[in-house]
């Protein structure tokens, strides 16, 4: 059994990112089948790395490793109000921590495994009824077409053994959140397959999400409807409607805030798969 003591801040930005890019390395690399995380108390951790911490033992069961963290109460308090510890079968309470398995999986509303179209239509429309905004009829369905993409994107194009869904309200920020992580091969391998397919040389991480983000570029397209042309129908959305856009995939982090400001940031470790999340702030969406 490998036993990985983990005491780093996961709070915000490109720095806890590559901190869970680095929980997944160690899960990945370990020799050994059964992996445990001890996390220890390290300040503040955001909602956003509560919901990653949560996809870390399914994404074990990719290596067929068995993972088991062992959190601080108020993690584990954290995990329960998304909906993680319900999801899992847990164990009984172990000194001061709370182990968390894999096994005995339920579907919960605010932490879910997507595996059909049927589920995303659920999963979306919780959303979209949870949300603290008010909307027109057109904006209503074009917030709801732009979600479902997402996911849908997720568990057509991106070659994933599992496809997870989160949401979850950031109250003292006013804003209402949802999340989409996939284990699939990420945006930048993605890209760069499709550029050596077509005799074009590989580029960096940063290049293929900057590649991926703009209008009109798709890694898979048929001769009837163009697919995986999504990012930038979502970026031009949250732009227009004053949302954030937080985007892991391989060693690059893209982000968006509210006030419209873009950013990049190279990552130590590379994130396997892809998280996308986006902020809705309160009666911020507008119908343009």
């Amino acid at each position: 059994m490998k036993i990985i003591d983990f005491s780093e801040p996961l709070c915000k930005g490109a720095s806890a990112f590559n901190r869970i890019a680095f929980l997944q390395e160690q899960i990945r690399e370990s020799e050994d089948s059964e992996v445990v995380i001890r996390m220890a108390n390290a300040g503040r951790t955001g909602l956003t790395f509560v919901f990653l911490i949560g996809c870390l033992p399914l994404y074990a069961e990719k290596f067929n490793k068995k993972l088991r963290l062992l959190v601080t109460p108020k993690v584990y308090r954290l995990l329960s109000r998304i909906n993680v510890v319900d999801y899992y079968q847990t164990s009984t309470l172990t000194n001061d921590s709370y182990p968390i398995d894999q096994n005995s999986l339920l579907k919960q509303p605010a932490f879910k495994k997507i595996q059909t179209p049927s589920d995303i239509i659920a999963f979306v429309n919780t959303i979209q009824m949870e949300a603290p905004i008010h909307l027109t009829e057109e904006a209503q369905e074009l917030l709801t077409s732009r979600i479902a993409e997402v996911y849908m994107n997720a568990l057509e194009h991106s070659s994933a053994n599992i496809v997870l869904g989160g949401k979850y309200f950031k109250f003292q920020k006013n804003k209402y959140c949802f999340s989409c992580y996939d284990d699939g091969i990420g945006i930048p391998m993605k890209v760069n397959a499709f550029f050596l397919d077509n005799g074009k040389s590989e580029i960096s991480d940063k290049e293929a999400v900057e590649w991926a983000l703009q209008k009109g570029h798709s890694t898979s397209e048929n001769n009837t409807i163009p697919r995986g042309v999504g990012l930038d129908l979502l970026r031009s959305f949250a732009k227009s409607n004053k949302a954030a856009i937080r985007l892991c995939s391989g060693k690059v982090l893209y982000s968006l805030t509210s006030s419209g400001k873009e950013g990049y940031s190279l990552l130590e470790h590379s994130f396997d798969g892809t998280l996308f999340e986006m902020d809705l702030f309160s009666d911020a969406i507008s119908s343009d």
